[in-house]
Formats: C-alpha cells, sequence, structure tokens
C-alpha cells in the first residue's frame, strides 16, 4: 500500500516541468515533502483498515480517544509505548479491540508488565497529523470570534482539577488564581503556532494596569473576576480613563467566573462581561451574557474529546437567568 502510494508519488513529481532526472536525492526530496509534509500519504491511509479517523470518533468514543492520548503523549509510542496496567477497566477493553483490529499493539518485554505501542513510526506521524489538523481546524474556528475562543477555553478546563483542587480560601470558594492558572492552561491547549496568551500585561504598553491575560497577535484583553467581585470597577477599566483604556486591544471580555454557592446573577448591561455559572460538580458550565442575550452550556473536558457546542445557537436569557 505504501509503495504504490510512493510510486504514485514519483510518477507525478518527475512529471512536472524542470525535473532534473539526475537528481536522485532531489527527487527523494520532493516526495518526502508531498508524502508527509503535505500529508498526502496520511489522507491515503485513512481507508486503510490499520488505520482509525479520529475524526470519526463521536463522544461516546471518549475512552477510544483516552487510549490513544496516552500513546500520543508517551516518550516513546513506537518501542516503549505505554503500561497497561495504567489504563482504567474500561480502557483495557478498548486497548483489546483496538489490538485486534491492528491499530495497536500489545506486548510483553523482558521486564515491567504488559505495555502497548503503534506498530510503527508511521503509524505515530499519522495520528499526531490527525490532532494537529484537529487542533489548527479547532483553532480556526474558535478564533473566527472572541466569543468562540471563550467557549473553546472555557470548555477546556479540567473539571476534575477544579473540583478536587485544594486552592480554596477558607469559606471553600475557589481562588482567583486557581482560576487563571486553569484557564491559561486551557488556552495555551487551544491556541496554535503562531498564537499565545500572555498573563498580567500592560507594562509593556505604559498602562495604568495589568490586564489579566492578553492573546497575541490578534490583541485580545480578558480580564478574570469570581463571584461578581468588584465586577463594575473591572468592566470600567476598559473604558475612557481606565486602567486599559490605552492599550492597543481589538476586543476585550470580562469573565465573572461563580462557583455553585455563588449569589444569584444579576443581569447587567454590559457586552463584554460573560459570567460562568459552574455545576456543582464542575462537569459543565453555563455561560451567560444577559446584555446579549447568549446563554451556553459547556461540558469541561480539559481532552477536548467533547465538540464545542454551537455557540450560534443563541437564546434570551432576560426572563430565564438566575434572577435576583
Amino acid at each position: 500500500f505504501i509503495l504504490d502510494t510512493l510510486k504514485a508519488n514519483i510518477r507525478e513529481t518527475t512529471r512536472q516541468p524542470g525535473f532534473d532526472a539526475g537528481n536522485a536525492h532531489g527527487l527523494a526530496d520532493a516526495c518526502y515533502r508531498d508524502m508527509f509534509r503535505t500529508g498526502d500519504i496520511y489522507n491515503a491511509l485513512k481507508g486503510s483498515r490499520a488505520y482509525l479517523s479520529l475524526s470519526e470518533l463521536s463522544p461516546a468514543a471518549r475512552v477510544q480517544w483516552q487510549v490513544f492520548q496516552r500513546l500520543l503523549e508517551a516518550a516513546d509510542a513506537v518501542h516503549d509505548g505505554v503500561l497497561v496496567e495504567l489504563l482504567s477497566h474500561e480502557e483495557k477493553a478498548v486497548l483489546q479491540e483496538l489490538h485486534v483490529s491492528g491499530r495497536v499493539r500489545i506486548f510483553s518485554p523482558l521486564k515491567g508488565g504488559e505495555r502497548y505501542s503503534f506498530h510503527t513510526p508511521l503509524h505515530l506521524y499519522y495520528y499526531q497529523d490527525q490532532v494537529l489538523k484537529a487542533r489548527v481546524e479547532r483553532v480556526e474556528a474558535a478564533l473566527g470570534t472572541m466569543e468562540l475562543f471563550l467557549l473553546a477555553c472555557i470548555s477546556r478546563m479540567s473539571s476534575e482539577r477544579l473540583r478536587t483542587t485544594l486552592s480554596v480560601g477558607v469559606d471553600g470558594r475557589l481562588l482567583e488564581r486557581k482560576l487563571q492558572v486553569e484557564l491559561h492552561a486551557a488556552a495555551l491547549s487551544v491556541l496554535p503556532r503562531g498564537f499565545n496568551i500572555c498573563p498580567d500585561v500592560g507594562k509593556v504598553f505604559s498602562a495604568g494596569g495589568l490586564v489579566d491575560f492578553w492573546v497575541s497577535p490578534v490583541g485580545w484583553a480578558i480580564e478574570l473576576l469570581r463571584d461578581g467581585s468588584s465586577l463594575q470597577e473591572h468592566e470600567q477599566r476598559f473604558l475612557q480613563g481606565g486602567k486599559y483604556a490605552g492599550m492597543p486591544w481589538t476586543e476585550h471580555a470580562v469573565l465573572d467566573f461563580r462557583g455553585p454557592t455563588s449569589a444569584a446573577l444579576r443581569p447587567r448591561d454590559h457586552p463584554q462581561t460573560y459570567h460562568v455559572l459552574f455545576s456543582k460538580d464542575y462537569s459543565t458550565a453555563e455561560i451567560v451574557n444577559t446584555s446579549q442575550g447568549i446563554s451556553q452550556t459547556c461540558i469541561l473536558t480539559a481532552a477536548g474529546s467533547v465538540p464545542l457546542l454551537d455557540m450560534t445557537a443563541r437564546q434570551a436569557v432576560a426572563s430565564n437567568s438566575h434572577d435576583t
């Protein structure tokens, strides 16, 4: 199969105008570039039984994705692989199915317990290529609007880390610093190469304060607070005469994170303020913008195994929000 793909690529390359028939290295480089760098061979492999298209995985196949993700994060996904004993009972059952289908191999080294890995480096490159493409596609969609970007970040926060963290005050509420760290980690998992999210930005612009996050190069400023504390003051920082007014942001947002025990939400007439309402177990979060009439619930996945929900589905929340 691979040889057929390679021969087809060689035929196509040698037919191009100006091709030097005596330059074997040039031919090899051209075929490598076309097959691997442009992903032609990966597209061809999607029709093979031994290769699984990750785009076909539904939310119900979350466990299958987790098995692949453990392998993709391994130091050596081809030779050393991952210890089978690290998997949950559910993941082990899925692993057996993947092994029978030829998509991974299970082996027993001379030392240590049973492990699983990809069959060849090509399998590893194939899945890495798919993950990279999915990541870029997700970011392209997310960076279309700041709303989608914020939803993408919030949906990739870790419900487990939020639920089990010791970063709480004497009142049991999450510390603002913990929320900042989680949001920053989630944003980094969303942004592609060439984009960055920087904390505490302001001095470089000679601003009167430090905005919590700055997304470059798009110039998005994000301010974060919890439980509505000093909300109006945070909003005014972006207005004329405010601490952040002189910064060259193109869009800005104020994120008001509220825990399960927070006070009821009051409707506000501020288009850039988004309230993030966590469920009791931090498994979901409702993003509400009362000024724009937005109410959207997302599942906190950390791994991003559940696709982003459609932000275009908006509904008025004035009568159905957390009334005072």
